[in-house]
């Protein structure tokens, strides 16, 4: 089969793989089918794609900024990772509620 040097999907596939191009027809038609795919995509996720970096771009900066500003906080332990160092430590330790009045316990 010959294909003409000036056909859309043989310069598609020269464009966007490399200039590499296939020698039989099978690989042929599967490199234009997946240049076609590939080339497609990018034309339709682009106006959601880039817009969608700018804002995580944007996010970054923001939070780089703010953790300039504030002095870090020391963070207590969450629930999960404060019960498996008690149940290591074989202790169980009082648990306070802040904001609540400290009632005496009868036990």
């Amino acid at each position: 089969m010959k294909i003409s040097n000036r056909s859309w999907h043989l310069r598609l596939v020269r464009v966007l793989s490399s200039g590499y191009t296939p020698t039989n027809l099978c690989n042929y038609f599967w490199k234009v089918v997946g240049t076609l795919v590939f080339f497609l995509l990018a034309i339709i996720l682009s106006p959601v794609v880039i817009p969608a970096l700018g804002i995580i771009w944007l996010e970054e900066k923001v939070r780089d900024r703010d953790a300039r500003k504030l002095p870090k906080q020391q963070k207590q332990p969450g629930l999960v990772h404060a019960w498996i160092s008690a149940k290591k430590q074989r202790v169980c330790p009082i648990i306070i509620v802040e904001g609540e009045e400290e009632e005496p316990c009868n036990v």
